[in-house]
């Protein structure tokens, strides 16, 4: 049962003189683009002294802030780590246009007045339960959907959403190695400290929007979410590493995962001695890696149809799984043998729980094998498999997640004293 909750946000002050000729109770909707980043959403929604922001999906969903004006000039901040966001904006007609900054950070923002936007709906609702998300990549709708917060289920955003869950949200930015990586971390109401976990991102050129799929069963059962946009992409520096996962991809991905983890451990309100990782697919490779290079930082993990064969098992099986049954797609594949990276020597180094979520109509990788290969190494490992029949790779269709699969989850969270 999720209780109501006030929303909390910190904030920084903002010191601006008087109110301006402006409408009030009017949106704007655009895009804000900081400088080598690619462009996001924000929505604004202004009042005569607050403003409520929208930062677009994956970012802050939702924050009531003060507003301050003078002429033609607007002031506010959003929350942010370690450095909150700072818009400045000047308005000429039916636009805004300015600058945010964050810390070194800086961006441009240009917005248009509207009537409504379907952003200012997105986040948690703790009455009738549920996460309004959208997608502007890699999701099979970019339209807003609603996740049910207890069974996993998708559907069409209720009409009256209820009252917002007091979850606070956090626009981040944090180091790894040279790269500054930008992201959003949410914690769930209440003073804590909380868990939290860091989503790790399958191949492509993934946004922290993509952690959607699942936020929901961590922020409603307690655990806070770091989700973060994969270097070189969205507002994260460094350079994309591509898809292929060869040795030094995984180590590059594995080292940004390892930092998210200790960044969001040294946070206000977060238990760090129940720091985990979620991820899928690609992540499954990744998190093992990163585990062990957080140095104790982690204590657990969930990993979504995560291949613990080697790359080129599972490269084989992705291209046979096509045109064949998949058992016999998965006999070929072993037939042709190991190549490229190898998760298993990281595997056996582990000493931290974790829970292996797998669909039995993957196509992607061999599901078979790769709990195969984990049966063999669950000696000494707290590992547990949770097997989802008729579930593909991503464990969802259009109509959201198999009816057990979040029941599951959440009872091997309590088990492991994570969820309440």
């Amino acid at each position: 049962m999720i209780r109501r909750a006030v929303v909390v946000l910190a904030l920084s002050a903002v010191i601006v003189s008087a109110a301006a000729p402006l409408d009030t109770a009017t949106s704007y909707s655009g895009t804000i683009r900081f400088r080598g980043a690619e462009p996001s959403n924000v929505t604004l929604k202004l009042g005569s002294a607050r403003v409520t922001v929208t930062l677009g999906p994956g970012h802050v969903a939702y924050a009531d802030v003060p507003l301050k004006r003078k002429g033609t000039t607007l002031r506010f901040s959003a929350p942010g780590l370690p450095k909150p966001i700072v818009f400045v904006f000047t308005s000429k007609g039916a636009k805004l246009t300015g600058t945010a900054t964050q810390g070194a950070a800086r961006a441009t923002v240009a917005l248009t007045r509207m009537r409504t936007s379907a952003d200012t709906k997105l986040g948690y609702f703790a009455s009738p339960n549920v996460e309004v998300a959208r997608f502007t990549r890699h999701g099979f709708n970019t339209k807003p959907f609603a996740i049910d917060l207890e069974t996993g289920a998708f559907g069409a955003p209720p009409a009256q959403v209820g009252t917002r869950l007091g979850v606070r949200q956090f626009d981040v930015r944090f180091p790894s190695g040279k790269a500054t990586l930008a992201g959003t971390l949410t914690v769930p109401p209440g003073d804590g400290p909380h868990p939290a976990v860091v989503y790790v991102s399958g191949s492509g050129d993934t946004l922290r929007e993509e952690s959607h799929w699942l936020d929901g069963l961590f922020v409603s059962r307690g655990i806070a979410v770091l989700a973060y946009d994969k270097r070189g992409v969205g507002q994260s520096g460094g350079v994309y590493t591509g898809d292929l996962a060869s040795d030094e991809t995984i180590a590059t991905l594995a080292g940004d995962a390892a930092a998210a983890a200790r960044f969001v451990a040294a946070q206000q309100g977060i238990d760090k001695a129940r720091v985990g990782f979620y991820g899928i697919s690609q992540g499954g490779w990744i998190i093992p890696q990163a585990i062990v290079r957080a140095n104790g930082v982690v204590s657990w993990a969930l990993v979504e149809s995560g291949p613990t064969v080697t790359q080129g098992e599972s490269d084989n099986y992705a291209g046979l799984a096509g045109s064949m049954p998949l058992a016999e797609a998965e006999k070929q594949a072993r037939a042709l043998g190991p190549s490229g990276y190898d998760p298993v020597p990281w595997i056996r180094r582990l000493t931290t729980p974790v829970l292996w979520l797998y669909g039995g109509q993957d196509r992607n990788q061999p599901a078979g094998t790769s709990m195969d290969i984990l049966r063999g190494l669950s000696a000494g490992h707290d590992f547990t498999i949770a097997f989802f029949a008729s579930a593909s790779h991503s464990l969802f269709d259009e109509r959201g997640f198999p009816p057990n699969l979040f029941a599951t989850s959440t009872g091997w969270l309590k088990q492991h004293a994570l969820a309440r």
